[in-house]
């Protein structure tokens, strides 16, 4: 019994180590614990793994992005997002190409998906890091502005994960 408790402890560390690092399986998660995504879920088309929800497949429910181009702009305060071009600029769809002698709005660092999404709810990510994007489409596009206080899920995240390794001393 004393080693089957300590490999539930070490798996339980380990689950939460890949949880807080970002690494998951592609597909859909029920909650942030969960190592076993939802049978028959389908993410968005611009996330690799999704969540957290009975049915997380909306645009900015990305937890991880399934182009390693693009970076995740956390909108939730559980670290899900939306998935978009990390490099500046104007973009018609999630896969195309910058296009050329377009400008994002000031407030964006990247904008689409429009022939000119220049305006300031057609952000993708934030000029400013410290502005947080606000979705205002079904797109994934929206606003920036300055964050709140709220305080990042990973750090949340690592909290339990160093909880749990001081159980397991305490334990032993």
């Amino acid at each position: 019994m004393f080693s089957k408790i300590r490999r539930g402890y070490i798996l339980l560390i380990l689950a939460l180590v890949q949880i807080v690092a970002g690494e998951r399986t592609p597909g859909c998660y029920l909650t942030e614990d969960a190592t076993t995504p939802i049978a028959g879920c389908t993410c968005y088309e611009s996330c690799e793994a999704c969540g957290y929800s009975a049915d997380p497949s909306g645009v900015a429910d990305c937890i991880t992005c399934a182009d390693a181009s693009h970076s995740l702009t956390a909108i939730y305060t559980d670290g899900t997002g939306t998935c978009s071009p990390s490099t500046a600029g104007c973009y018609l769809t999630a896969s195309s190409p910058a296009l050329d002698g377009c400008t994002c709005h000031e407030s964006c660092k990247a904008c689409g998906y429009l022939s000119s999404p220049t305006g300031q709810s057609d952000c993708l990510s934030c000029a400013n890091s410290a502005h947080v994007l606000t979705v205002a489409y079904a797109d994934g596009t929206g606003s920036c502005a300055a964050a709140s206080a709220a305080a990042p899920v990973r750090f949340i995240g690592l909290s339990v994960v160093l909880v749990a390794i001081a159980s397991l001393v305490a334990v032993y």
